[in-house]
């Protein structure tokens, strides 16, 4: 599908398992948050 709407961005969008209709453009388990890393500085430790 070209227009996926929400899913375009979810970070889910591979795992999910709802049953679509698109274009989606409202869902509950949406989320386009990723966690970063947290960056660390080694040097501050000393």
């Amino acid at each position: 599908m070209e227009n996926k709407g929400l899913c375009e961005t979810c970070v889910n969008d591979k795992d999910c398992t709802f049953s679509r209709k698109f274009p989606v453009w409202q869902c509950e388990e949406f989320s386009d948050y990723e966690p970063t890393a947290e960056k660390t500085n080694s040097s501050a430790d000393r």
